[in-house]
């Protein structure tokens, strides 16, 4: 009974409850339109005034530029494939404007940086566990995270 009622209603609804029932009204083709590149997202590191990173968000440009999470100058955009400021952003990077990088924090006071890459290199002299010679390499790199 109340599955009756539904169709009733809905079939009231669908006429423009001015028609009769016998006839329904033509509907309009209301299809989405189809999006032909899909969108990509985008994220900014807000940087302090020691180009500290202090957040990475998800937003656009034009987000940012309404100055609705703060001063558009302390955005910088980060990309997760590395491939533009060699390193994706992370809380606690710095921002290198010389670079146009984010980099880590320096891991050792031994350690290097290379500006080719923006990443630490650590020296290794020779590491031993249990009196077997495990590296004799020269150099580490140090991964992002």
């Amino acid at each position: 009974m109340i599955k009756y009622i539904t169709l009733l209603i809905a079939i009231y609804l669908l006429t423009g409850c001015s028609q009769q029932l016998g006839s329904l009204p033509v509907v309009e083709d209301k299809t989405i339109p189809i999006i032909e590149k899909p969108i990509e997202e985008t994220y900014f590191a807000e940087l302090n005034k020691d180009n500290e990173v202090i957040r990475v968000i998800v937003a656009d440009q034009a987000f940012i530029d309404t100055g609705k999470v703060g001063n558009p100058d302390n955005w910088k955009q980060t990309y997760k494939e590395n491939n533009v400021r060699k390193n994706y952003a992370g809380k606690g990077y710095k921002y290198n404007e010389d670079l146009d990088a984010f980099i880590t924090e320096k891991p050792t006071l031994d350690a290097t940086l290379d500006e080719a890459t923006a990443k630490w290199i650590i020296p290794v002299k020779e590491v031993i566990i249990n009196d077997n010679l495990i590296a004799t390499t020269t150099t580490a790199t140090t991964t992002t995270k």
